[in-house]
């Protein structure tokens, strides 16, 4: 019940939106090409993604300004858009506003294997953050080992143009 309000509250202010658009206005005002870009690009999605963990609506709000962007910066679209898929990866496991964060704690509430007291919250991210910031950093390592190298990601399709 809090979490239905808590998500109705954030859909009626909007605030998710507002958080984004501030965010990508943010990233296209500094003159980033690169790395930085990239590095700058993940952290201000994770953060959108605690406040608006709808995967289309973001990318409907970030791509106009943000694949010119990494265009500009030599950087392909279909990796900029794979970056983005990533790094809204990482922000929805943590997001309490994630559609399926409630049955991710009832699991971990049914499969507590110290067999102690669950509290939804603290536990919840003593048990899950280690794993999660593991995870991030191999992606984050995998990304830029990708740009680094210039492997293609896909038929006919580079990281960089």
């Amino acid at each position: 019940f809090i979490f239905a309000q808590l998500i109705s509250v954030i859909e009626w202010t909007n605030i998710g939106e507002v958080i984004s658009a501030n965010l990508v206005n943010a990233l296209t005002s500094m003159q980033l090409s690169g790395i930085p870009l990239i590095l700058l690009f993940i952290i201000f999605v994770i953060i959108s993604t605690f406040f608006m963990p709808a995967l289309l609506d973001k990318w409907i709000l970030f791509s106009p300004l943000i694949v010119p962007l990494f265009m500009r910066a030599n950087i392909a679209p279909e990796f900029t858009q794979f970056i983005f898929s990533v790094s809204d990866g990482i922000g929805k496991s943590l997001t309490p506003l994630f559609g399926y964060f409630i049955v991710l704690i009832a699991l971990l509430r049914r499969y507590n294997i110290k067999n102690t007291e669950f509290d939804a919250f603290s536990n919840f991210y003593k048990m899950i953050l280690p794993i999660v910031l593991t995870f991030a950093l191999l992606w984050v390592l995998i990304i830029l080992g990708w740009y680094i190298s210039g492997l293609p990601i896909g038929i006919n399709g580079l990281a960089t143009l």
